[in-house]
């Protein structure tokens, strides 16, 4: 028996462990990067575009997207086509207008493979976290396809925070998905 102050001796089936290994037997299991687009986006990672209020993050993403779901070319690397989502999450009306001003400025259609969910979904509260997961897989099953890379947008708006600037909330969403989440 303890006695007070001091801590009650566990068996050892009663703790809980994390998973640890030697250096050198975790380095062992590298594998060679599967790549989103080459020399830009890793699959199965999780990507932030940081940067100050009107600097252009939606606007680089949306062309990303667009690039990617259309197959054609970023910053100089090919891709085939993707499967890619968009949660818009504010300026729903500004993203349309951006879209149509792409389209019109590359002379191609939008391409399907670009799905938007024009609301936000404040991941962390009420479930949000498993309603994204489902639509994310009925979107999967109706394409017949993977999804690539799911956007959110705003990193803020999504995560109810005060500030989409602010590095100590990063830590909120490295959990939220296995899939490859990127926020602008």
């Amino acid at each position: 028996a303890s006695r007070p102050g001091e801590a009650a001796e566990q068996s050892p089936e009663d703790l809980r462990w994390l998973e640890y290994f030697s250096a050198d037997q975790w380095a062992s299991e590298v594998r060679a990067p599967e790549w989103v687009t080459p020399q830009f986006l890793e699959a199965a990672t999780l990507s932030i575009i940081l940067g100050g209020w009107g600097s252009g993050k939606t606007l680089i993403v949306i062309d990303y997207l667009l690039r990617l779901a259309s197959g054609m070319p970023w910053q100089g690397q090919f891709q085939k086509p993707r499967l890619c989502v968009l949660v818009e999450s504010e300026g729903q009306r500004g993203v349309q207008r951006r879209l149509a001003a792409w389209c019109q400025h590359h002379k191609v259609e939008l391409p399907d493979r670009l799905i938007i969910i024009p609301q936000a979904v404040m991941l962390g509260a009420d479930g949000a976290e498993v309603m994204l997961e489902q639509t994310l897989d009925k979107i999967e099953r109706e394409r017949g396809e993977n999804i690539a890379v799911v956007v959110l947008d705003t990193y803020a708006r999504c995560f109810g925070l005060e500030s989409e600037n602010n590095n100590s909330n990063v830590s909120q969403i490295v959990n939220i998905s296995q899939r490859h989440i990127m926020c602008g």
